[in-house]
């Protein structure tokens, strides 16, 4: 059976990022296209890497080096939870891909390890960017031993056993529990939405309970390190392991290795066994009723693709959750100022007294993660031809989908402003820039994800989470996202009076050519 896991795994790791369209296209278009997505994505991962080194170096200079091994343990660790909270469940039971296996010479466990081993490395990948440049801080601030090291070696190489061995069961149970209701999709959302809420408070209620302690006086770096150590050992124990292990605990070590390699074995030898009756269990539901054709309405064009596009919205889990998320934190702060106070939030975010100021610019940092726009021309796969042959003007569905993305975010800018403005008790200038900054923000990121989704389509996907997570498009717009929320940044710490007009003048200049640029493109 190794040899057909190695077989899986293979044709697995050559499908992964359009490698093997790379390497066998003949359309320099297609190549220049997959060059600019890996450029990106490395970028993209030297920034992580940087991130992490200036976090670690921080911990050092403040006489914490012990405690960065166990902290970005820990950051790696809910990364990897979150990234595949919405993809383990779907790809280890994906039955659409079994079908195709399953007159195959290959066994079930095969299948099911191969695919377990694919969502590993990429945890694997995604841990790397933050450890590897944080734990060189770490070591060189250290000086530990080569024992020490390849404990540390090893603890890396665990990192995702348990957090992924969490996901697929979480994934499994939304997967299961949305199957068997009235409208699957729209409960696979909440209940993923909901889940991830829930781990933010969470970690939110810890972090408030940690700010009781007394750390001051004479002891507070001491303290202060206690503290932290003591609630990453709260949140999630194998970071202190890990921490430990670094430290010369050959027996953490060895509990670390059970609690992330047991798991992970167990589920997925039942996964193996049992994966043709598991497929199906997870992936079908009770029957709806009979269908009635009932009357059938009239409606301009414009109204109709946004009535289509709220339905196709409705229809796909994954689309819901990865465009919602942004949108309902940005609500959330706002209703976090009104529910536990200003004073408390800036203690929390680490900026005190200085959140009137960067308000604004928090908004719309969570209002440019994923707009819908960024992978709503993807999702039509195969059925583009018709978007194609409608007697509708290209201008009309573009409008269609940036309007629809605006109408989702406008109801959590309203509860997001007016919380805040209850909280903050803003003079008219200060009001005027916490409503247009966040609104502009979104009117950006959504143009600026239906452009690059124009630019960089993806109709050849064999499931819809490709799409909507792992498309060029949408790490593309992530990127064009940060970095407009970065470039606001800057300008408020380099200048405090007049950023927000300038910011406001900018992004309303760029919206403007973005949508020039949008009208301009025909439906190819």
């Amino acid at each position: 059976m190794t040899g057909q896991i190695r077989l899986l795994l293979k044709l697995a790791l050559c499908n992964a990022g359009g490698l093997n369209t790379f390497r066998h296209t003949r359309d320099r278009a297609v190549r220049r296209r997959w060059l600019l997505l890996a450029a990106a994505r490395v970028l993209v991962g030297a920034m992580v890497a940087g991130y992490a080194a200036a976090l670690a170096a921080g911990l050092a200079a403040l006489g914490m080096a012990g405690l960065i091994p166990e902290y970005l343990f820990l950051v790696s660790a809910l990364v990897v939870l979150f990234v595949d909270l919405f993809k383990a469940g779907p790809v280890l039971f994906d039955a659409a891909g079994y079908e195709q296996l399953a007159c195959l010479p290959v066994r079930r466990g095969a299948i099911a390890a191969s695919r377990f081993l694919v969502l590993y490395l990429e945890g694997l990948g995604t841990s790397l960017l933050v450890l590897v440049s944080g734990l060189a801080v770490a070591c060189a601030a250290t000086r530990p031993t080569a024992a020490n090291v390849l404990a540390m070696t090893v603890g890396v190489l665990l990192l995702p056993g348990l957090p992924l061995t969490l996901a697929v069961l979480l994934g499994a149970a939304v997967t299961a529990i949305s199957a068997r209701t009235r409208r699957s999709s729209l409960a696979a959302a909440a209940l993923t939405i909901l889940l991830v809420l829930a781990l933010l408070a969470g970690s939110a209620v810890l972090g408030w309970q940690s700010e009781q302690m007394d750390l001051s006086g004479p002891e507070f770096w001491r303290n202060l390190a206690a503290m932290v150590d003591r609630q990453i050992g709260r949140l999630y124990p194998p970071a202190r392991w890990f921490g430990r292990a670094a430290g010369g605990d050959r027996a953490a070590l060895a509990l670390l290795a059970g609690v992330s390699v047991l798991p992970a074995a167990l589920v997925t030898g039942i996964a193996g066994r049992h994966l043709g009756s598991l497929c199906t269990a997870l992936n079908s539901g009770a029957g709806r009723g009979r269908f009635v054709l009932r009357e059938q309405k009239a409606a301009s064009p414009l109204r109709a693709l946004m009535i289509r596009e709220a339905r196709r919205y409705a229809a796909c889990s994954s689309y819901m959750t990865n465009t919602l998320i942004g949108y309902l934190l940005m609500a959330g702060c706002g209703a976090a100022l009104v529910g536990i106070g200003s004073s408390r939030l800036e203690q929390m975010l680490g900026i005190p007294g200085a959140l009137p100021r960067w308000l604004p610019l928090i908004l719309g940092l969570m209002a440019v993660i994923t707009p819908t726009t960024a992978c709503s021309v993807s999702l039509e796969g195969k059925h583009w031809w018709l978007m194609q042959s409608l007697p509708v003007a290209p201008r009309q569905l573009w409008s269609a989908k940036l309007l629809f993305n605006l109408a989702i975010a406008a109801p959590c800018w309203l509860i997001a402003v007016g919380c805040s403005a209850l909280a903050l008790h803003p003079d008219p200038a200060g009001l005027a820039c916490l409503a247009a900054v966040p609104a502009l923000y979104i009117v950006f990121s959504a143009l600026a994800g239906l452009r690059i989704n124009l630019a960089l389509p993806s109709f050849d996907w064999t499931a819809e989470v490709q799409a909507v997570k792992q498309s060029a498009a949408t790490l593309v717009t992530m990127v064009a996202g940060f970095g407009a929320a970065g470039a606001g940044a800057a300008l408020v710490a380099l200048l405090p009076g007049a950023a927000y007009p300038l910011l406001c003048a900018l992004l309303a200049g760029a919206s403007l050519a973005l949508w020039r640029s949008i009208c301009r493109q025909p439906i190819r």
